[in-house]
């Protein structure tokens, strides 16, 4: 999670109140994103955020002419201070498509509308409670064994690793064909520093993934939002 509600309405960090724990697992309840978009051309006539304080009362704040992305973020981050909520490392990204500014934050707090030229456009919610993993492991040169993938109880050899004559392909083919791996996701990079491989397995995030009996370096997990 990273936009928090206040517990007591006050400036203390140690105040905030975090809801879901984290966006690991789906045991920790639904994340929302909240999305909208703006012409770039009339940014400025954005006049004012509102955002839903932790009573569920929408707080409409009026914010000054944004000239940019970085404003325009600014200009919302001060609505949702306004209303009780406070931001932590992201949350909120602006997109640049060319010709629209598009909107995005994620979290516990409930981003309302904006207002422009006397009429407020409504922000999209999508919740989810469904979260995918990404799991990433180093495969070594030289190291001996079958180097046993493991993905839920399906076990897949991916054979002797030498670098660099075993391609990057080859072990990607191998590892996004296994059930259960979601192969947009996953990728094989060789890494000549290490003599080897980086590979990246995503999956449901109720799927457990082993390589050798062992726990990924890394594990990077994130909400899955449909429209």
């Amino acid at each position: 999670m990273i936009l928090y509600r206040q517990a007591n309405g006050k400036g203390n960090v140690n105040s905030l109140v975090q809801i879901a724990n984290g966006v690991c697992c789906p045991d920790s309840g639904d994340v929302c994103q909240f999305t909208a978009s703006v012409t770039k051309a009339t940014v400025g006539a954005i006049t004012a955020f509102s955002v839903k304080d932790k009573d569920g009362v929408t707080v409409k704040t009026t914010v000054p002419a944004a000239t940019n992305a970085r404003t325009l973020r600014e200009n919302l981050v001060t609505a949702i201070n306004a209303a009780g909520g406070r931001l932590f490392n992201g949350g909120i990204t602006i997109d640049d498509d060319g010709t629209n500014y598009n909107i995005s934050g994620i979290g516990e707090v409930v981003i309302v509308s904006y207002s422009k030229g006397g009429s407020d456009t409504t922000f999209t919610k999508n919740c989810t409670d469904a979260y995918q993993c990404i799991h990433s492991f180093y495969l070594f040169d030289g190291v001996a064994g079958a180097n046993n993938l493991t993905v839920g109880g399906t076990t897949t050899s991916l054979g002797a690793v030498t670098y660099p004559s075993t391609t990057a392909a080859s072990l990607k083919a191998t590892v996004t064909g296994i059930a259960g791996v979601v192969a947009a996701s996953s990728d094989v990079v060789a890494d000549a520093l290490r003599r080897g491989y980086l590979v990246t397995v995503a999956v449901d995030s109720e799927v457990g993934v082993f390589l050798n009996g062992e726990s990924a370096f890394d594990i990077s997990c994130k909400p899955l939002f449909t429209t």
